[in-house]
């Protein structure tokens, strides 16, 4: 027979994340974890996703993700390539972890 395929529709705009941080919105990390849990991401993809943006958040000098944009994605990706030599599996977990961040935590996506 013929499988069928679904969708699910987790809605996380509107919503109001309550966090540790003294001002009471969640960290970028921590909305990083929430946001897997949301959808019920394995934990340790969860964790794969933390390290490799606070990986890409350090290479730019702390600079905040919404101050940076795709062409420093490419250049944190080729870093990775060229100067770290990890592999392609390993580039494709960092970019899925960067895109995840970008169209999903902070809800604006690379293009």
């Amino acid at each position: 027979g013929q499988g069928r395929v679904f969708s699910v529709f987790l809605p996380t705009k509107g919503v109001t994340l309550k966090g540790n941080n003294p001002n009471g919105s969640p960290r970028l990390l921590e909305q990083i974890s929430i946001t897997c849990q949301l959808r019920h991401f394995s934990p340790s993809t969860e964790s794969a996703y933390r390290y490799w943006v606070k990986q890409f958040i350090l290479f730019h000098g702390k600079r905040y993700p919404r101050e940076i944009g795709p062409a420093e994605v490419e250049v944190f990706l080729n870093h990775l390539a060229t100067i770290r030599r990890v592999s392609a599996s390993t580039q494709s977990q960092a970019l899925n972890a960067v895109i995840f961040l970008y169209g999903e935590v902070l809800g604006q996506p690379l293009g």
